[in-house]
């Protein structure tokens, strides 16, 4: 327990710590930091270690998978556990915020909160087609739509999954037909080891990209987030607007 409780102080204090550079952060840019959601990277977290309540007992709600099947193992755990563990009452949001593979999607959808990473037109209509499906059924758990980002290759790295930049704006009108997906905003990952310089103006991009998809596109008036910014640039991020940062590794205390 002495060790659970100390790694719950831990975890505290680095959420704090982010959330104080978001807020600084958002303040250089004119912005409000109520604008800018904390997602809380739980990947690297297993479901015995302690991480995922520590990260709730310090007001991370939201938390972000790499992989579907790591999302639905710890949604069944806490779902299971809740009481053992003596969780907070607010409910887990689950983010994934990797590669959706569409053999993952019939299972995914109705426990996920936000998907950040649908990156192709393949994939948009897989997950239209399974959405519409799972709702006839009765599995959807409710939702009428399922609410996704889409992923923009800003870094233009073979790499990295995502739309081309050049070519999101002409491809966004032929979305209108999936009626069973709400396009929330765009999300995109800056050049790795990249000067600062060149990360704002990656960022930039996705910025502008979605404004432009905002005056072009008034029929998807859903079409506001961005989710953008990582441990290592979140603060540019920030800077240039985004509404979603997801923070890993600087959340987690040292052996962990």
């Amino acid at each position: 327990m002495q060790e659970q409780e100390l790694l719950i102080q831990q975890v505290k204090s680095r959420v704090k710590g982010i959330k104080d550079r978001i807020a600084r952060a958002a303040a250089k840019a004119g912005r409000s930091s109520d604008a800018v959601r904390l997602i809380a990277v739980s990947k690297y977290a297993g479901c015995t270690d302690g991480f995922v309540p520590a990260l709730l007992e310090a007001g991370c709600f939201a938390l972000g998978e790499g992989r579907p099947q790591n999302l639905l193992e710890k949604y069944d755990y806490f779902t299971l556990h809740a009481a053992e563990h003596q969780l907070p009452s607010v409910p887990i949001e689950w983010h994934l915020i990797g590669s959706l593979q569409r053999n993952k999607i019939r299972k995914l959808l109705p426990f996920v909160v936000l998907l950040h990473s649908i990156d192709s037109m393949k994939l948009l209509e897989a997950l239209n087609r399974i959405a519409d499906e799972e709702a006839e059924v009765g599995h959807l758990a409710g939702k009428e739509k399922i609410d996704m980002l889409l992923e923009v290759n800003i870094a233009e790295e073979e790499s990295k999954h995502g739309f081309d930049p050049s070519a999101l704006i002409s491809l966004i009108p032929q979305m209108k037909r999936f009626q069973r997906i709400r396009i929330c905003g765009l999300m995109g990952m800056a050049a790795l080891n990249a000067p600062d310089e060149k990360v704002r103006k990656q960022f930039a991009l996705l910025r502008e990209l979605r404004d432009q998809c905002n005056d072009r596109y008034p029929e998807f008036p859903d079409l506001k987030e961005l989710s953008m910014g990582m441990s290592h640039d979140f603060e540019i991020a920030v800077e240039e607007g985004a509404t979603y940062v997801r923070i890993g590794s600087s959340l987690y205390p040292e052996g962990i």
